[in-house]
This record gives C-alpha cells, sequence and structure tokens, in this order.
C-alpha cells in the first residue's frame, strides 16, 4: 500500500495526492470509503491502474500529528507578523 493524502472531496470525488510525487493526484469514488473521509487526512491504498480502490487504512494518529505541526508553525507566522507591526 501507498501513502496518500486526502487533497480535496468534490461531487462524491476523492482526490488523492500520492505522498512521494504530490503532483500527480489521483481521483477516486467517495463511495470506495466506509469511512467518513476529511480533506488533509493520510492513508494508506491500494488502487488499481483503473482507480477503483482495492483496500484502505486511515492513518489517524499521523493526520493528527501533521494538523499539530500545521498549527504551530501557523502560529509562529502569526505571532511575528504580529510583532513586526
Amino acid at each position: 500500500m501507498k501513502k496518500y493524502t486526502v487533497d480535496s472531496i468534490e461531487n462524491n470525488l476523492v482526490t488523492l495526492l500520492p505522498q512521494q510525487d504530490e503532483s500527480q493526484g489521483i481521483i477516486v469514488s467517495l463511495s470506495d470509503f466506509t469511512e467518513k473521509l476529511k480533506e488533509g487526512d493520510k492513508l494508506l491504498a491500494d488502487i488499481n491502474t483503473s482507480g477503483l480502490l482495492l483496500k484502505y487504512q486511515l492513518l489517524k494518529r499521523e493526520t493528527q500529528e501533521e494538523k499539530e505541526k500545521n498549527e504551530k508553525l501557523l502560529s509562529k507566522i502569526l505571532k511575528k507578523n504580529n510583532t513586526s507591526d
């Protein structure tokens, strides 16, 4: 299985970005997932060449760690911008 990030969810389609090459999005049907997805979720997935999701596993801990890292970075940026006024 490969690691992906949920980039977007629109019109019952999910765009997944492979961790190694985020320039090549893969579109799969939202109905292939049994769990609720959100943009930014990390997951492991097997996807065949026609875009059919064979199996997947949500990486909840990795998703949470990435979210916390991004929140800290945003906070740091906002503090820096506030002190430069």
